[in-house]
Parts: C-alpha cells; sequence; structure tokens
C-alpha cells in the first residue's frame, strides 16, 4: 500500500526538479506527475491533496491544472533534501522497484527490460541512474556483462535498508547535537574536539559517497588518534591493554563480513566503558577518560554503525 507522506514528498521533489516553485516558472500541469513519479493517478491524487491542503504546493483545475510548490513547500523540500542520501528521483525509483520485484531473498535478480517497461525508461537513462547506485553502494550489477551493463540487478544491503528507510540518511543529528546528547554539556578538550570535527566532516563525506572503503579508512585513523589522545594518560600494562583494542578493532573492521559484537566490545573498551577486558581497573581515571576521548567515539560509532549496516 503507498504511503501518502512518502508519494507527496517525491511529488514536491518532482516539482522542484521540473522548476516548477512559482506561479510564474513553469506551466506544469499536474497530470505530469503521474508519468514523473509512476505513482497511480489515485496516489497522485491522494499526495496532491494533501499537498494543497498543507500549503505546500498550489494550483489549478485538479490534476489537469498547473501545480507549482509554495514557499512552506521549497522550505519542506530543503529541509527534506538536507537529510536525505542524495539521489536522483529516477534512482530512487529503480531502487524501490527492485526492491518490490525481490521481496523473497531467493529471488533472481531483476532484468533491465522489465525496469525499464515498468518504469518507462530509455538505456542511457536508466543505465545512469543504475550507476549512480552503484556508485553508493545500493546496487549491484548482478551478470557483469561489459556490452550490456545492469542487464540485471539486484539491491545490496545497504540498498535494502535505503528503501525501507525512505532514503533517509541514518544519522539526522548534526555533530554537535550528538555530543550533546551524550554529555549534556560543552565538551572542554578543545583539541579533541577539533580533531573530532574533522573526522567528523571525513566520516560523513563516506557515508555520502557509500564508500565503504574510505570508512573503513577512517574508522582506523580514529583509533589511532583515540591512542594519541591517551597515551600520557595511562601506565605501560594500560596503554599496552588499549593499543591492543585498537588495533584489534582496526583488524575487525577490515574483515569482508565484520562481527559486530566484537566490534561493539572493542569500541566499549575504547570508550572506557569496560575495564580493558577485566585486566585494568581505572576507577575515577576512567571516567575521566572516558569524557576526554567522548567526541572522537561519537564519530567512531557513526562510522561503526555506518559500516555494519553495509554488512548484516
Amino acid at each position: 500500500m503507498s504511503d501518502v507522506i512518502t508519494d507527496a514528498m517525491l511529488i514536491i521533489r518532482c516539482l522542484y526538479d521540473a522548476g516548477a516553485v512559482s506561479a510564474s516558472s513553469v506551466d506544469f500541469k499536474g497530470r505530469e506527475l503521474i508519468k514523473l513519479t509512476g505513482l497511480s493517478e489515485s496516489e497522485v491524487d491522494a499526495a496532491d491533496t494533501y499537498l494543497l491542503q498543507a500549503g505546500l504546493v498550489e494550483g489549478t483545475n485538479g490534476l489537469d491544472g498547473s501545480r507549482w510548490l509554495t514557499p512552506s513547500g521549497l522550505d519542506r523540500f530543503s529541509k527534506e533534501k538536507a537529510n536525505r542520501i542524495p539521489l536522483s528521483t529516477i534512482a530512487e525509483r529503480i531502487a524501490r522497484y527492485v526492491s518490490e520485484q525481490m521481496t523473497d531473498p531467493a529471488s533472481s535478480p531483476v532484468k533491465s527490460k522489465k525496469i525499464q517497461s515498468a518504469l518507462g525508461l530509455d538505456d542511457l537513462i536508466y543505465r545512469k541512474a543504475c550507476q549512480e547506485l552503484s556508485d553508493r553502494d545500493l546496487l549491484k550489477d548482478a551478470y557483469h556483462v561489459q556490452q550490456d551493463p545492469f542487464a540485471g540487478v539486484t539491491l545490496t544491503p545497504s540498498g535494502r535498508n535505503a528503501v525501507r528507510d525512505d532514503f533517509q540518511q541514518r544519522s539526522v543529528l548534526s555533530f554537535e547535537q550528538n555530543i550533546g546528547a551524550v554529555f549534556h554539556g560543552p565538551v572542554t578538550d578543545s583539541t579533541i574536539q577539533s580533531i573530532a570535527v574533522a573526522a567528523n566532516s571525513n566520516v560523513q563525506q563516506a557515508i555520502s559517497q557509500g564508500d565503504t572503503d574510505a570508512l573503513r579508512a577512517e574508522i582506523a585513523q580514529i583509533a589511532e588518534k583515540l591512542i594519541e589522545a591517551v597515551k600520557t594518560e595511562l601506565n605501560v600494562d594500560q596503554l599496552v591493554a588499549y593499543v591492543n583494542a585498537a588495533m584489534r578493532l582496526k583488524e575487525e573492521v577490515q574483515k569482508p563480513n565484520p562481527d559486530p559484537s566484537i566490534i561493539q566490545r572493542l569500541s566499549g573498551l575504547l570508550s572506557f566503558a569496560g575495564d580493558l577486558d577485566s585486566a585494568i581497573e581505572l576507577g575515577k581515571k576512567g571516567l575521566e577518560l572516558a569524557v576526554k576521548v567522548g567526541p572522537l567515539i561519537s564519530v567512531l560509532q557513526q562510522a561503526i554503525w555506518q559500516l555494519i549496516q553495509r554488512h548484516p
């Protein structure tokens, strides 16, 4: 069953892409939304009615009349865009269609001709949208035929999750909001915080680009920065235990299918949530260090979570 809100957001995106952002911008007919969205007339009509009543869209004479976004509609689009995986509307339609055709895990890859026929896409537009999805690790070329790329496709685990989440970014809180949620106040170590802000920027870029290798590399870099941050605070035995935990985490995330339980335990040790494999009791010192490395740990956990989503 179609979701009216999801359909409405798709219509907003189509109106924006078509340049229908004011009454005088373009003469965009509401009925064109049926072809652009791939929705049925009744689905478009229901979503269109919602948008008109909400004041996000204006228009005339039902679906046969013109449609354009209001200032409120543009503001809504801006907020939606900021929290979505950056994909074209056609790429999203392909991903949704493939997901619908592969509800059974044992399903065969969906062939290109079937997708193109159902969505009304020519060869070039289809291949470009599939490449867009593939570049973000959301879709796989099942047959790998050089002369006929994307002749049959399947969604990756990340692609399936993206469709389930309506292509919303998993982490919608800003870095500062995440830190505040954990510590309920400002972080006083400006050096750690600045390092964490830079690391967060790298992680977000890797996420937006669907670059799993870059995520792994950034996790390794954060592990090294954590060691650097605490090496003068720990005695020799404590530092050896901490370094071992960091190295084991780096090794685990490099595996084709990292074990979430192992990663969770190791990241817990690095955050001083545990006592370093029960070998070292840190007491009050552990609490102080937990606060100190907190900004880096927050970024580390975001990166780890995104990596695990790609290898469920």
